[in-house]
């Protein structure tokens, strides 16, 4: 399955900070991207000959929801290839190679214990999908620090 790539397409782009931008992709090729919250996509990007060195994975911050579509919050990293690449070159309607989900970073299906998620930056991502997927069965609280002092992705919409 890993070696599976599929093409998706930029449904939508939402900048929620000044370096912050949230992406919808959908898979057209797929009725449903199944994926369990905490897992992430790897993205082949248009950035260097080796294609080891042209993928960047992302974390999904969306939560399972049936559909074929999934969203990453990115955030562009000045000097960084993938991310100068997505925040200059993709729009809505640009297409982008993928494969996934990826990944092990999930929480078990039976949880007894309360969470206390602590991240920083766009490191909420995992954390949004976990959350609202468990927020009914379980008592969940959210630690979210940015890393600078100028604003990023704290807003309630990005912490639920």
């Amino acid at each position: 399955m890993l070696d599976v790539w599929h093409t998706g397409i930029v449904t939508k782009l939402v900048d929620e900070t000044h370096n912050t931008r949230r992406f919808w992709i959908q898979v057209p090729d797929m009725e449903r991207f199944d994926f369990k919250p905490g897992q992430f996509v790897t993205l082949d990007l248009p950035i260097h000959e080796k294609k080891n060195k042209r993928w960047r994975s992302y974390s999904i911050a969306s939560h399972p929801d049936g559909t074929n579509v999934i969203e990453l919050v990115i955030v562009l990293l000045e000097g960084g290839l993938g991310s100068t690449y997505l925040f200059n070159e993709i729009k809505e309607g640009s297409e982008l190679l993928l494969r996934g989900p990826q990944g092990v970073f999930v929480l078990p299906e039976q949880l007894d214990k309360e969470l206390f998620l602590i991240c920083t930056g766009t490191g909420i991502a995992p954390f949004r999908s976990m959350a609202h997927l468990h927020s009914t069965a379980w008592r969940t609280a959210c630690a979210y620090s940015p890393y600078f002092r100028r604003p990023l992705p704290a807003r309630p919409a990005l912490c639920s």
